[in-house]
């Protein structure tokens, strides 16, 4: 069972129910890309917060940042482009001023190494509340530039399996 809680209601995802449940996921989506600019912003800090304090524990303080960076990276990455919303959208969540050259360089860099599924081995075993938050945060960024992708959503959904 998996659950995650949304502005549109608290969703309960069972393998039973999965066939059924996309016009659940896509009233999520919609109700996601809705949502104003500032608020995804907040969303995601708040779950990359959870999500790195969690990774922490796993990857030690110096390495966290390079794990939420891949983890970042693949969300952004998974219509197989980057677009400069999702860009700006990453600068605004992180705080950051990275450039679009260096961060392009460092979520490619992490895809070609196991960082990512590292990630999603760490994911697997989190209790119920960094899966939900790291869900949020998939969520948060596929979202950000105003539309879900059929391969977002295809991301999105193998994150619940």
């Amino acid at each position: 069972v998996f659950a995650i809680a949304a502005d549109t209601g608290f969703f309960i995802l069972t393998e039973k129910r999965r066939k059924n449940s996309m016009n659940t996921l896509d009233s999520l989506f919609q109700a996601t890309v809705n949502k104003p600019q500032y608020q995804l912003v907040e969303e995601a800090r708040a779950a990359l917060g959870v999500v790195g304090n969690y990774l922490e524990m796993f990857t030690g303080k110096t390495q966290t940042a390079v794990y939420q960076l891949a983890a970042i990276g693949t969300f952004v990455a998974a219509d197989g482009k980057v677009s400069y919303a999702e860009f700006e959208f990453m600068q605004s969540v992180l705080r950051s001023n990275l450039s679009y050259d260096a961060f392009f360089s460092a979520a490619k860099s992490s895809a070609e190494t196991n960082i990512v599924t590292n990630i999603d081995k760490i994911i697997d075993n989190a209790p119920q509340e960094v899966k939900t938050a790291f869900l949020s945060l998939c969520l948060s960024f596929i979202a950000c530039d105003g539309t879900i992708t059929p391969e977002e959503k295809s991301l999105f959904v193998r994150y619940l399996a």
